[in-house]
């Protein structure tokens, strides 16, 4: 729950943070009950639940979209700020 709770990222347009391939989720609020949403039906509150610290009570199943293994490449450089803003959209869709 705390990876996915705490919003932890992705790599990049395509694969977003954990909470993005959040399908359904069961917590149990601060009041005892049983709480079950899913994408489908509820996806206002798995929006609103997906990323919360914790706030709507503890979370005990979820049920996430799995992706296929893939290798990642890391580069890193240093850019003026100048080169940096005006690139940044290009940078970041790739």
């Amino acid at each position: 729950g705390g990876a996915l709770g705490t919003a932890t990222h992705g790599s990049g347009p395509t694969l977003g943070a954990y909470h993005t391939q959040l399908e359904a989720m069961q917590f149990v609020d601060g009041e005892g009950r049983l709480r079950e949403f899913n994408r489908e039906r509820d996806q206002d509150m798995i929006h609103a639940t997906g990323v919360a610290l914790g706030a709507f009570g503890v979370l005990t199943e979820v049920t996430m979209n799995n992706v296929p293994t893939y290798r990642l490449r890391r580069r890193k450089w240093v850019l003026p700020i100048g080169d940096m803003l005006r690139d940044f959209e290009t940078m970041m869709a790739a």
